[in-house]
């Protein structure tokens, strides 16, 4: 029964983890759009779209906190699924924000 017990938090904060980097993942798709339109659609100002800034103010905030993220997942305090996506999130963030 312990056994069960020390895997729940763990899996607890796993699977909230998960949601999380989804949501990063979407914003970053958003982004994408946001700055590659599909052929024939209008290309959104960085400078001019609140809309913009505010997926972008939204990315580098997540920055420094993926890169607490990927530091605790390294100790292992979270699952090798959750680490390997971590570190798959933080690189595409950290590109992106450079770019």
């Amino acid at each position: 029964m312990s056994g069960s017990t020390a895997t729940s938090p763990t899996s607890a904060a796993d699977t909230k983890i998960l949601r999380d980097l989804e949501l990063v993942k979407e914003k970053m798709d958003l982004c994408d759009t946001m700055l590659n339109p599909g052929f024939g659609e209008t290309k959104i100002s960085v400078n001019n779209s609140e809309a913009m800034l505010a997926v972008i103010g939204f990315l580098e905030a997540c920055g420094p906190r993926m890169v607490e993220l990927v530091e605790a997942a390294a100790t292992g305090a979270l699952s090798e699924t959750v680490f390997a996506e971590a570190l798959s999130v933080n690189d595409r963030l950290q590109k992106q924000l450079s770019d």
